[in-house]
């Protein structure tokens, strides 16, 4: 369905700018994303111990170490923490039923470490990637902006099971969020409640310049007007994730002939010089072996390409590859 929504694409040069940009990440390679997204709003049920910073966890196994349940001011004394940010503690871990006051305002209770945590229902906003496969995306939403969904828009609910079935060790490597047991539906709840859980699915759209380096993938958000990028980045995924291993599927061959093609006859280059050209991508580098009379042409035109200033996208969906030309 995205293939019905417009991609913009930019030229060479902002590639490059790009690429000098992003030096200081140690980038190996580079992509240019126009993404179709799925921003779902949905209830879900989750464990409320995910929401326990170190400092609530800490809290807890204190109180757990201790024989008989001590004073809260001694304990905040102990912890060093203000009083403002000790009663928030507590009133978490009360809220959560991971603690119990009596009505004194003294412990009377601590749920055990191997008890099953509670499980509590909010609504959360997640981003998917439209098409197949279906990959979710730790976006942050103000990159994103609103988009006019297509005839037959629609997300495949039956994806959120899947995603919700995952193991940790998944979760992990796409930071899908740990605490999600599973998603609601209405009809999961009794009918005078079925409205809180309507899953609200809005198209939006991003624009990404996206490198690898040694250990993740990030992705930065582009200004298709002016084509410059914001240097913090909205995506971050280990080198393991199901969307940054997607986009190791390397271009195939035919794909690379026919940008450098495309780029060659912008330039009125001699077709046979070109045709006998031939390319083997490495990383980021396009090395191109052309006849000597082909690049006796381009110096005496100067071509930027000589001087390593030449980019190419190759591909057809809507993440291209990124490579620079190297005679």
């Amino acid at each position: 369905m995205s293939s019905a929504i417009a991609m913009t694409l930019p030229g060479g040069r902002p590639l490059v700018g790009w690429w000098r940009d992003l030096s200081t990440f140690g980038p190996l390679r580079l992509w240019f994303a126009h993404l179709v997204l799925h921003r779902l709003e949905a209830l879900v049920e989750f464990e409320a111990t995910s929401a326990l910073d170190a400092l609530g966890s800490a809290l807890l196994a204190s109180l757990r170490s201790r024989q008989a349940p001590p004073d809260l001011r001694a304990l905040q004394s102990d912890m060093n923490l203000e009083s403002a940010l000790f009663q928030r503690l507590v009133d978490h871990l009360t809220a959560t039923g991971m603690l119990t006051l009596d009505a004194e305002g003294r412990v009377s209770g601590v749920r055990p470490a191997s008890s099953a945590a509670p499980r509590l229902r909010g609504r959360r906003i997640l981003h998917f990637t439209d098409g197949t496969p279906t990959h979710f995306l730790p976006l942050n939403g103000a990159t994103c902006t609103a988009l006019m969904p297509p005839a037959g828009w629609a997300f495949d609910v039956g994806e959120l099971e899947r995603f919700a079935a995952q193991p940790p060790a998944w979760r992990r490597d796409n930071l899908f969020p740990a605490d999600i047991r599973r998603f609601i539906r209405p009809a999961d709840l009794p009918e005078p409640n079925r409205a809180e859980a309507v899953i609200v699915d809005r198209a939006e759209q991003v624009l990404l310049a996206i490198i690898q380096t040694d250990d993740q993938f990030l992705g930065f958000p582009v200004n298709p007007e002016a084509w410059d990028i914001q240097k913090i980045p909205a995506l971050a995924l280990p080198s393991a994730s199901d969307f940054g291993q997607s986009l190791l599927v390397t271009q195939s061959s035919e794909s690379w002939r026919q940008a450098w093609l495309g780029w060659c006859q912008q330039r009125s280059l001699p077709s046979l010089d070109v045709e006998a050209c031939k390319l083997e991508l490495i990383d980021h580098r396009l090395l191109v072996h052309a006849p000597a009379r082909l690049v006796d042409r381009l110096r005496q035109a100067r071509s930027e390409a000589l001087r390593g200033e030449s980019w190419l996208l190759a591909g057809t969906g809507r993440i291209r590859q990124a490579a620079v030309i190297e005679l």
